[in-house]
């Protein structure tokens, strides 16, 4: 009878211990822990920043004293801790920052296991264990550890990669041939430079001249302006030149044809205006402006 007392004593402990544990196992499924830490790069006296953040149900708590100390540890010594802890809708964020440091010096690259963490939360009369495992990192030397002549030898200079310019200078220079042709058949094309006064063809000579004229819009511009014009169609056919005589120009000239509604319009009004001495609706900008386009045409 003793025997199976101790029995049954034995399996009632076992059960309430299971019992137990899966209760704990349940309340730890209901904490997120999350351990980041970089892994390479170290060498000695190195801060090592250890960040775990663990997610907690809301109304827990962390208990302070569960937090490692601050002195030496087995291969690190923890120089530093922070936490914070900010609350997200029904859970609670606590983050704690571990800075760990080195000052052991090693002959090989080597890895090192940091402190793992037993973190204590406390709701109510309800205190569970939260385990953070051990975070691992790499430690180089602090100097080689082989100081032959290779290492000792400072290595020459790396040399740029060669490349081909002549595919770009050539390039460069078609370029620049042609934006300085371009520039000079503009230039003669607007008659920019007037270069060859003396030379010059008629109506370019008469755009030059009604460009003299600048801002000057009376009477006395008007005229000049005018005569400027008649006198380049007289030049270019040799011969004083009328609106009945305009047909002669367009067949000599053909390219003037492209403005034959516009030198007929013209005559027409600066008939009246020579020899009637009638008023002319035309500026001396309008007939800077119908030069130009004579003169452009006359360039062919």
């Amino acid at each position: 009878m003793r025997l199976i007392f101790q029995l049954l004593c034995l399996l009632v402990w076992a059960i309430s211990c299971a019992a137990q544990t899966a209760t704990v196992e349940a309340l730890q499924a209901q904490f997120t822990v999350h351990s980041q830490t970089r892994e390479l790069g170290y060498h000695l006296a190195d801060i090592t920043l250890q960040t775990v953040t663990i997610e907690a149900p809301s109304g827990y708590v962390l208990d302070a004293s569960s937090l490692p100390s601050v002195g030496n540890k087995t291969y690190y010594d923890l120089v530093k801790v922070d936490t914070k802890q900010q609350k997200f809708g029904t859970r609670t964020q606590f983050t704690i920052y571990l800075y760990w440091q080195n000052f052991r010096s090693v002959q090989e690259v080597r890895s090192y296991k940091l402190g793992a963490l037993a973190l204590q939360f406390v709701k109510d009369k309800t205190s569970i264990k939260v385990p953070v495992k051990a975070a691992s990192i790499i430690v180089s030397p602090v100097i080689p550890t082989v100081l032959d002549e290779a290492h000792l030898k400072p290595r020459a200079d790396a040399k740029p990669p060669a490349k081909a310019y002549t595919a770009d200078i050539v390039a460069m220079t078609i370029s620049a041939l042609v934006m300085v042709w371009a520039l000079i058949y503009l230039a003669w094309k607007n008659d920019w430079l007037a270069f060859g006064a003396k030379h010059a063809q008629p109506f370019r000579l008469a755009f030059r001249q009604i460009g003299a004229l600048r801002k000057d819009q009376g009477r006395t511009a008007l005229y000049a302006a005018v005569k400027a014009i008649r006198n380049a169609f007289d030049a270019t056919m040799q011969s004083s030149m009328s609106t009945e005589q305009l047909s002669s120009l367009f067949i000599r000239y053909p390219h003037y044809a492209k403005l034959e509604h516009e030198i007929h319009q013209f005559f027409n009004a600066t008939d009246v205006f020579l020899f009637a001495n009638q008023p002319l609706n035309i500026s001396v900008k309008e007939l800077k402006s119908f030069a130009k386009q004579l003169m452009q045409l006359e360039q062919g």
